[in-house]
């Protein structure tokens, strides 16, 4: 399990998200996934870091006869205008989440959590708008589970946090979600919106 999305910036107080448009391609290997920013600078001259996400849920070291896909953003690139934009690699030191009772957390939504961020910087004049566009592809997550002969693997799920409005100048103005199916069995896609 895991999840991508959600554009983190810093020294964004008075950059507007203007739209948001995601498109969500399923193929029958990997998702393919392009979103395309409309962003305006509405103060002077500056350089703002953005950093988007990849999670993984690692089960507890003690569980045998378990394994985890995790998660990985192939082919990741940005551009601004077009113009691609130099990215790096960073590991997130947070520490592990472990749920309110105190137990380990075994393939449940609450301990997938941040391990690495795909960072950039974004170079803004006084007032400029641009678009930023961020594409990558990601393999589905899926676990195997095995007791002594007997072995089952969950379904491939894909997951994907839209942009929170908190951390940009004002509200997000529009945003567009499309979702296209080139799966083998399209029919047994199931979309499920989360809080």
């Amino acid at each position: 399990q895991g999840w991508t999305g959600d554009f983190m910036p810093k020294g964004a107080s008075e950059v507007e998200m203007l739209s948001e448009d995601l498109t969500i391609r399923l193929g029958t290997e990997a998702a393919e996934v392009e979103v395309v920013y409309r962003l305006r600078n509405a103060g002077g001259r500056r350089r703002v870091t953005v950093g988007f996400p990849c999670t993984t849920l690692v089960p507890p070291e003690d569980v045998e006869y378990t394994d985890v896909t995790p998660l990985e953003l192939e082919d990741y690139a940005i551009l601004k205008n077009g113009e691609p934009l130099e990215f790096r690699i960073e590991p997130e030191e947070a520490p592990r989440p472990v749920p309110s009772s105190g137990e380990e957390p075994l393939f449940a939504e609450d301990g997938s959590w941040i391990t690495r961020w795909h960072v950039s910087e974004i170079p803004f004049t006084q007032g400029e708008t641009a678009e930023v566009r961020v594409r990558f592809r990601q393999g589905y997550s899926e676990t195997a589970q095995f007791v002594s002969d007997d072995g089952w693997n969950s379904d491939a799920t894909f997951s994907y946090t839209l942009s929170s409005a908190a951390i940009w100048k004002g509200p997000i103005r529009s945003g567009t979600v499309t979702v296209v199916a080139d799966t083998l069995y399209p029919a047994e896609l199931q979309i499920e919106p989360r809080d």
